[in-house]
């Protein structure tokens, strides 16, 4: 394991954050996030009970990557946990050096789940979401987006996309994008891609490739 590394977050939005209206969970921060070329948040989904191991809520997703993730991938790259694969997999398709060896990408990454209360035991809660979690969540997320302003933000799966704010979207004209690549006009240098969930059945090359093209149409110098 890597226990002898300390990884970091980044606290410097933590003022913003607090003030927030509707952001339950705070995000975490990569400790070179502010000074990358191209600055990313992922946005995942869901927090479940079985992932809840302290009272303070606000810090399960950094806790995610700061304890559950980064430090306990072992010395042969693999990983004792299957509830990480779904982040290794989206540093894969970002970094390109592999399912094993693109760890490291996270310095520079924002991780952001989108539900602002824990849904229930397992993703199976997400059907029966109440609307005011969905409305709030959604909220939370325009909060939370221009706190930390990303020039690109990938949200995983449909139960995301089926839920961001749908006033103010510009989807994109181009023809390998027009369904999953949009902006919203008041923040338009903010491009938000929907990808499949990577949590299961992710062909980490084939979404390589796609995120190489779509470095290219947004003319971006990422990884």
């Amino acid at each position: 394991m890597n226990s002898e590394k300390k990884y970091e977050c980044d606290k410097s939005f933590d003022e913003a954050i607090v003030a927030s209206k509707f952001i339950n969970f705070y995000p975490f921060v990569g400790k070179d996030y502010a000074k990358s070329k191209v600055k990313i948040m992922v946005l995942g989904d869901s927090h479940y009970h079985w992932d809840r191991k302290i009272n303070e809520e606000r810090y399960l997703t950094r806790r995610l990557i700061l304890e559950d993730y980064l430090p306990k991938i072992c010395p042969n790259g693999t990983h004792p946990y299957r509830h990480i694969r779904d982040l290794r997999y989206t540093a894969a398709m970002i970094k390109g050096d592999g399912y094993r060896h693109s760890d490291a990408i996270w310095d520079n990454l924002v991780f952001y789940n989108f539900f602002q209360k824990i849904v229930g035991k397992n993703p199976k809660a997400k059907k029966t979401i109440p609307p005011e979690l969905k409305e709030e969540s959604a909220k939370a997320f325009l909060e939370v987006f221009k706190i930390i302003m990303p020039d690109l933000i990938i949200a995983w799966g449909e139960d995301v996309k089926s839920c961001l704010p749908k006033d103010d979207k510009q989807w994109a004209d181009h023809p390998d994008f027009k369904e999953n690549l949009f902006s919203y006009e008041s923040v338009p240098n903010t491009k938000i891609w929907h990808i499949q969930h990577p949590s299961r059945g992710f062909p980490y090359r084939t979404w390589r490739k796609k995120f190489e093209n779509l470095s290219d149409v947004l003319g971006l110098s990422i990884g």
